[in-house]
Formats: C-alpha cells, sequence, structure tokens
C-alpha cells in the first residue's frame, strides 16, 4: 500500500512539473517547432521534485527515448529524440548509453542529403565532456562527421585522440591515416563501419550498424552502375531504360545483387536508383549532383 501511496505521489509531482512547466516556460511552442511534437518538463525542477526517485524517472524517459528511436520516420520525430537525449543528460549526464543512442539515430537522409547530422555532433560533445577518452563515443562521432557531414579533417583529429588512448583499439591510427589520404574511398567507410560493428555490444547498435553499411554498399554498387550507364550512353546515343539494359547490350556481364534485395532502376536524370532508398546516398563531398 506505501508503495502504491508513493507510485501515486511521485505521478502527481511529474504531472505538477509538468502543468508547471507549460504555463510558466517562455516560450514552450517554439521548443516544439525545433524539436518536434514534444513537451518536456524543466530538467531543473524535475530534479528538486524527485530527488528520491530520480534514477526512476530517469528510466522513464530513457524507455521513451529508446521507443522513439525505433520508430524514427522523418527529420523532425528524429528532433524529437535530440530532445528527449538532451533532457535525459540534463537528469543524468553520466548514462553513457543515452549519448550514443541519439547520436546514432539522429541522422536521417533526405533528398537534400542528411539532415540533423550537426545535432548529433552535438551530442556526442555532449557525451565527451562527461566520458572524454571513451572510445565508442570518439569512433561515432568520427563516422558521423565523415559520413554525414563530410569532414575528413574533423574525423581524423578524432580517432588520432582515440589512437591516443591505452586501451585504444589497435586499428585506430590506421584508420586515421586512411580517412587523411583516401577521403572519398568507399573501402575506407565499409572498413570504419566494419570496425564499429565489431565493437558494438548492443543489438539496437548492431542492427543500426549493419543496415549503415548496406546503404554504403548500395551506394557503391550504384556509382559503378552509373559509370556503366554513362559507357551505355557514349556507345548508343542515349541512356539505358532500365539497368537490364546493360546486360542485354554487352556493357556489363550481369548486374550485382541489391543489398536490401530490392530493384534497381533507371532516373530520368540517367543515374541507377534503387527501390530500397528514396534518394542517393551523399556521403563524400565531391560527389556530383
Amino acid at each position: 500500500m506505501n508503495m502504491k501511496l508513493r507510485c501515486f505521489g511521485l505521478t502527481l509531482l511529474m504531472l505538477m512539473a509538468f502543468i508547471a512547466t507549460f504555463f510558466f516556460a517562455k516560450n514552450p511552442i517554439s521548443y516544439r517547432k525545433v524539436y518536434g511534437f514534444v513537451l518536456l518538463p524543466d530538467a531543473k525542477l524535475i530534479r528538486w521534485i524527485a530527488r528520491s526517485h530520480l534514477s526512476l524517472v530517469t528510466d522513464i524517459y530513457w524507455l521513451k527515448a529508446i521507443n522513439v528511436a525505433g520508430g524514427i520516420q522523418s527529420p523532425a520525430e528524429a528532433r524529437e529524440l535530440f530532445a528527449y537525449g538532451n533532457f535525459i543528460a540534463d537528469l543524468d549526464p553520466k548514462l553513457l548509453q543515452n549519448y550514443w543512442l541519439t547520436g546514432l539515430n539522429l541522422p536521417f537522409q533526405t533528398s537534400k542529403g542528411w539532415e540533423n547530422a550537426e545535432l548529433a555532433s552535438q551530442m556526442y560533445e555532449r557525451g565527451l565532456l562527461q566520458f572524454p577518452n571513451n572510445t565508442k563515443l570518439l569512433i561515432y562521432y568520427a563516422s558521423n562527421e565523415l559520413f554525414y557531414r563530410q569532414n575528413q579533417m574533423k574525423a581524423a583529429e578524432l580517432l588520432m585522440r582515440l589512437a591516443k588512448n591505452k586501451d585504444a583499439p589497435p586499428y585506430a591510427g590506421m584508420l586515421a591515416s586512411r580517412v587523411l589520404a583516401q577521403n572519398k574511398s568507399f573501402d575506407v567507410a565499409l572498413d570504419f563501419m566494419s570496425f564499429m560493428h565489431e565493437a558494438a555490444t548492443d543489438d539496437i547498435e548492431r542492427e543500426l550498424l549493419e543496415k549503415r553499411m548496406k546503404e554504403i554498399h548500395l551506394e557503391q554498387i550504384l556509382t559503378v552502375l552509373d559509370s556503366s550507364a554513362d559507357e551505355f550512353q557514349n556507345r548508343y546515343g542515349r541512356f539505358p531504360k532500365t539497368p537490364e539494359e546493360l546486360v542485354t547490350m554487352g556493357v556489363i556481364s550481369s548486374l550485382p545483387e541489391e543489398p536490401f534485395g530490392e530493384k534497381f532502376h533507371m532516373g530520368e536524370d540517367g543515374k541507377v536508383y534503387s527501390t530500397s532508398m528514396t534518394s542517393r546516398l551523399k556521403m563524400f563531398s565531391g560527389d556530383k549532383e
């Protein structure tokens, strides 16, 4: 009975905090416009009201963040996760998983490229303030800079910082050198993702990394097919009507397998696309439009 009363009291206090936040915050609606349709209470208020049950309150919001991460379908929904991630960091700055889960799930591909990558960097930076030499944060931050923000110098800097750690993976320094020397190489990108996948300790983490690896491999295949389509155009004065025509007209011997099990098709711009993605992956700053 006492436990039920305590839980009821905690729930009531949190509800009061929500109401106070909504009515007394300077502009809660502007917060919703930036980070999606999410309204969170003031973290300082929650830390004071629920100070004897703070770990429980943090766990509740952490579970909510995991649910949000698993259902992201748009850049705005990803920004909701950013709001939860920062709120959780305010409640418990030492929750390491919060930083990498939020950072990994923020980048969202649209026709404009990768959105929210800058927010992911902000989350990794915040994590590194609490865990300055954490291997996982440094690797994920470097991958975000390399793949989504096309900042090879920053990625290499983070990898070199990792390489100086006593428990650094032996491959870190070599990877930093390859990033600097071959910053537009698919092989480097796949090596990087494989490196992170091997170090992953969480099923959610592994699943997301496997998806990213398939996306990179798909773009590698599409880039090769683009070159074949250009060769076709040089030979016959037009682009192929279908990717299969590259085979029937003798430009390539066979079509490669689509990593997601989907179909290839030709775009009006003469490039090859896949039904598994709405737009082409923009990994490197030198990609042609």
